[in-house]
């Protein structure tokens, strides 16, 4: 464990502030094996905290059956879902025989699915308290741990490898890292209390810089991800795409809000030849006139983030 990771009587593992962000993608073909155990180790613990750091917040445990996004399980689903993706991969794999908690195991593995009407449907879940969640992830914590100090390690770290299902597991969390801060930001504020990693953003403002169009060459574009085992990939990166790509103009700086409130203010919302066709029926479904975290306070926009709504950046 790094020096920043700071073990409990009780075998929890808290990781410091100043660390726990500092993680970059693990190159999975080169350098000493041990030390590679070591780096995903250090990267699986940093992942699992930062993502634990999301739920902390949450108000209270009502906050997560709240329905943030009515196309989306409740937080509590996601809380767990993550922990149990590493115990259920494990066992499909092989690599383990091993179950923590069946229920949760079958309850927590698998999210919405358009396609399949009753998903939303709250009748078929009986939901785990936090508490259990929680005390479950602690014992994934701990498996995963010893699996990684003590499994068989080769570099490269090939698909077939168990490390592979490890980065999997991470990588997967880091995905709903990102996709469960959204489901936190569409909480209603009175569900959620300040956090020392997610308060306080956009701490400076000013005024943006004049945008330009600037042309881009067109040509031959080959999409996919080779069979190298360099970083993790999943399934549907590889292979290989080639299209033509005619040439184009790209603004030279992501669009600001200021840039942007010009269109809000020229009726952008209301002009149909601005949008596509799906396009349009969204904003016509929606009765859009801004965007989505854009909140109209006395007659001016503010900007909701994550955990509070503060003056437009």
């Amino acid at each position: 464990m790094s020096p920043d990771a700071v073990h409990h009587q009780d075998n929890s593992i808290i990781l410091s502030d100043s660390n726990l962000l500092k993680t970059h993608t693990i190159i999975l073909d080169q350098g000493d094996p041990e030390e590679k155990r070591q780096e995903i180790l250090d990267y699986f613990h940093k992942t699992f905290s930062l993502y634990e750091t999301l739920f902390e917040c949450l108000k209270d445990d009502n906050a997560f059956y709240a329905r943030a996004n009515s196309l989306r399980h409740p937080l509590i689903f996601y809380y767990g879902h993550t922990a149990v993706f590493f115990i259920n991969k494990l066992n499909v794999a092989k690599f383990i025989d091993t179950r923590i908690d069946a229920t949760l195991e079958s309850t927590l593995a698998i999210g919405v699915d358009e396609m399949s009407w009753d998903d939303l449907n709250e009748n078929n879940y009986d939901w785990p308290t936090p508490k259990k969640v929680k005390a479950y992830r602690d014992k994934v914590r701990t498996l995963v741990d010893h699996f990684i100090r003590s499994c068989e390690i080769t570099l490269p770290i090939k698909q077939t490898d168990p490390l592979w299902v490890i980065m999997m597991g991470i990588e997967h969390e880091r995905i709903h890292l990102e996709t469960s801060a959204v489901l936190v930001r569409e909480l209603p504020l009175d569900k959620i209390r300040p956090h020392r990693f997610w308060s306080k953003i956009c701490q400076s403002s000013g005024i943006a810089p004049e945008n330009d169009l600037l042309p881009v060459s067109g040509g031959k574009l080959t999409l996919g991800k080779g069979q190298s085992n360099q970083h993790f990939g999943w399934d549907n990166e590889y292979g290989s795409y080639e299209t033509r790509v005619e040439d184009f103009k790209a603004s030279k700086y992501l669009v600001s809000n200021q840039e942007y409130f010009d269109f809000v203010k020229d009726n952008g919302y209301a002009r149909e030849n601005f949008w596509t066709e799906e396009g349009w029926k969204w904003v016509s479904y929606r009765k859009a006139e801004a965007p989505v975290y854009w909140v109209k306070h006395s007659g001016e926009y503010k900007y909701r983030t994550m955990l509070e709504v503060i003056p437009m950046p």
